[in-house]
């Protein structure tokens, strides 16, 4: 079985297992069925001025956060928990050295290119006055390539090196690597992963590092996910403080430690996502 079926196979067994009707194609009747508890204050406002049509249905299209294979809905089942929090447990299984002290969801930092940039899945703001910015990852590296030109023209356009203007010319590279085909990435979203770089290495304190935070699976296709992750990481050369962790090391790190009020919360996230760390 495609890795991408068998997370949906699993997503959906937990739904009827708690009493949910997803529909055909995975979505549940409403955001609500599909967390563990319903969102903070804060962190409906961050989707909700967010431009990535989470939490409302449009136009006929149901709210992208109600499909049981929602990247959006397993970081808020995961993140949000902790906003009125302490993270020191989520610090150390982050494997971070300063403690977090602010999560924000669906953030943007700007590319200097106009338009509307990426939206962050997640941006964390330390103590030390540094900012970890997460790309999450549940299904996506798993689904059917995307046809699309991985950068609109003007991130490439000739003569411009956005990258390259903001101190990081490895991503430059990189880009131009990308767009002749060479390497072939076909699980790993690398553009939108040098998208967010840029944005990183534009913020006003330069002090903000990537974090890759993917669902893995075992097989052919979770292999060559990961062997794409280390391309990557060779391409850009250490820039931005890139590195990758899986869900599946986070959720250890944080069984690992003791987690204030967390025992209903780390036996949702074991039922639903990590039935195997049982």
């Amino acid at each position: 079985m495609r890795a991408r079926s068998r997370i949906l196979q699993q997503q959906r067994h937990w739904a009827f297992a708690a009493g949910l009707s997803p529909d055909s194609k995975g979505y549940l009747p409403e955001v609500r069925a599909n967390l563990w508890r319903p969102l903070s204050h804060e962190t409906t406002w961050d989707f909700e001025r967010g431009s990535g049509s989470e939490l409302l249905d449009r136009s006929g299209r149901p709210a992208k956060m109600r499909a049981l294979h929602s990247s959006a809905a397993l970081a808020c089942n995961v993140f949000d928990f902790w906003r009125s929090r302490d993270k020191h447990a989520l610090t150390e299984a982050l494997e971070l050295r300063s403690q977090i002290s602010e999560i924000t969801f669906e953030a943007q930092l700007p590319t200097g290119l106009g338009g509307i940039p990426p939206n962050l899945d997640l941006l964390l703001t330390l103590d030390s006055g540094e900012f970890l910015v997460i790309e999450s990852k549940f299904t996506e590296p798993f689904a059917s390539k995307s046809k699309a030109l991985p950068f609109k023209p003007k991130y490439i356009q000739a003569g411009l090196k956005p990258w390259a203007a903001a101190g990081l010319e490895s991503c430059q590279r990189a880009v131009g690597k990308i767009v002749a085909g060479e390497p072939c990435f076909e699980r790993l979203d690398c553009a939108q992963l040098l998208k967010h770089a840029l944005g990183a290495a534009r913020h006003e304190n330069k002090r903000v590092q990537l974090l890759y935070l993917f669902y893995d699976l075992s097989g052919p296709e979770g292999t060559r996910h990961e062997a794409e992750i280390h391309v990557f990481s060779d391409l850009i050369n250490g820039e931005v403080g890139f590195r990758a962790i899986s869900y599946q090391t986070l959720f250890r790190n944080m069984t690992s430690l003791t987690v204030a009020d967390g025992p209903a919360y780390l036996a949702y996230l074991r039922d639903r996502y990590f039935p195997a760390e049982a």
